[in-house]
């Protein structure tokens, strides 16, 4: 992402700014976190945050302009939330208290690690032979497919959990 800014002649200042509107809007997500879990299952939050991602990388791969990459930019919060802390609260409620530490280990390294390091060399991959912005495009329609490919085996496991009520 920070490279794609780079090419499209942002300078180190705009990234930082996108950065830092980044993570202030995960100030009011993380307040409302919690109730937000509890309204749905992990497995559809994880559907959402794949359908939100998918539109975020491909509307990237699109955009040029500091204001459309900054509107763009703003749902990355949701993403991680879907994938990295809605996850989290999910170990804490469903794991036995003495393997909640060795799952939330795996959850993070299956995450941070494993599908962080994959993403990266996919997505570097890509951008080098297609270019930025066919690799964004790229990566959101390769999203899209999971998105469809994973729709009715999470949908049958929503039906199965029972709602996150505590």
């Amino acid at each position: 992402f920070v490279k794609m800014l780079g090419d499209l002649g942002f300078s180190n200042a705009t990234t930082g700014i996108i950065t830092f509107i980044s993570i202030f809007f995960e100030i009011p997500f993380l307040y409302f976190s919690h109730k937000l879990y509890r309204k749905a299952t992990l497995w559809t939050w994880l559907l959402i945050g794949m359908a939100i991602n998918a539109v975020r990388f491909t509307c990237l791969g699109f955009a040029e302009t500091l204001p459309l990459i900054l509107l763009i930019n703003i749902p990355t919060v949701s993403v991680m939330g879907c994938f990295e802390f809605f996850p989290a609260l999910y170990l804490n409620d469903a794991v036995d208290e003495k393997l909640k530490g060795s799952a939330q280990s795996a959850l993070n390294l299956s995450f941070a690690g494993g599908a962080k390091l994959l993403g990266s060399l996919l997505g570097g991959f890509l951008g080098d032979t297609y270019g930025l912005q066919t690799g964004f495009i790229c990566c959101g329609c390769i999203l899209a497919i999971t998105f469809l490919v994973l729709f009715i085996p999470c949908r049958r496991l929503a039906k199965r959990e029972p709602r996150a009520a505590k």
